[in-house]
């Protein structure tokens, strides 16, 4: 069961890696869901986890944010960020808030 998760995240971050500049979120949901349904151990929560992760690590690299900055806005560094972007990592809500409005700061 393991291998299969393993197996289907790298196809996702793959479809994310290769499409999701192209995409909007939701576009993107719907292709991995229709895509990958028949074989999915991910759940809905697990796939907005890493889709929002991207997006942070996208802002990250197009605004060239600090780890200064992310230590002092996010309280998060690097190797944490990675962690949850490869579900090593549970992302509490709280925290999902705080990135989620980190990544609408500079989305606008």
């Amino acid at each position: 069961m393991e291998e299969e998760k393993d197996f289907i995240m790298r196809q996702i971050h793959q479809v994310i890696d290769n499409l999701g500049r192209y995409l909007t979120k939701d576009s993107l949901k719907a292709y991995i869901d229709y895509d990958l349904a028949s074989q999915s151990a991910l759940t809905e929560r697990e796939i907005d986890q890493i889709l929002l992760i991207q997006d942070l690590k996208e802002v990250i690299s197009r605004y060239q944010i600090s780890q200064n900055t992310l230590s002092r806005d996010l309280r998060l560094d690097l190797d944490q960020i990675e962690a949850y972007y490869h579900l090593e990592e549970d992302l509490p809500d709280p925290i999902h808030a705080k990135i989620q409005a980190f990544v609408n700061d500079y989305s606008d």
